[in-house]
């Protein structure tokens, strides 16, 4: 019982069939050809299923390695291109700020700052530059008057103030 096509294996499944079926008592040897066949038929069918299965199965793999580099590649040039620029935004127009200056002399000097407003809490308003060293116009406080300077971190802190 050797097959070299499946052509073969069908025919003689089917002509075991039939013969099962013609004869009116049929012998316990051609039952047991057509069961023979059948178990032969059901195993080849699970190979083939087994070999189909494999198949898709690398081909869904393939697919979703790819799909899954196309994501990170995706996020990568949405995080290159998303991220937040290095300068801090620009002052559009003045508002109101509080301005606590520093005790460090020669830095508050340098920034044109008078000995008189050292450690001053001075109301004024930023008029240009950016909001991490903006360009500040301060009101005078009893022996501190009106000044403009930078104010960077070694100088002082700006803090905007609600409008009233």
């Amino acid at each position: 019982m050797q097959f070299t096509t499946a052509r073969e294996f069908r025919e003689s499944l089917n002509e075991a069939r039939a013969s099962l079926a013609a004869a009116s008592t049929p012998s316990d040897e051609l039952r047991e050809r057509v069961t023979l066949y059948e178990q032969s038929a059901e195993a080849c069918l699970r190979q083939a299923n087994a070999h189909q299965s494999r198949v898709l199965y690398e081909r869904l793999i393939s697919i979703l390695c790819l799909a899954g580099a196309l994501i990170v590649l995706c996020l990568v040039i949405f995080f290159v291109f998303s991220r937040a620029e290095d300068e801090p935004p620009k002052v559009a127009k003045p508002f109101p700020v509080t301005v606590y200056l520093g005790t460090s002399k020669p830095t508050l000097h340098e920034a044109k700052v008078k000995k008189s407003c050292i450690g001053q809490e001075l109301d004024g308003w930023a008029v240009e530059g950016d909001l991490a060293a903006p360009v500040v116009v301060t009101n005078p406080k009893g022996d501190c008057p009106a000044s403009r300077f930078t104010l960077s971190d070694d100088v002082g802190v700006a803090v905007p103030v609600a409008k009233k």
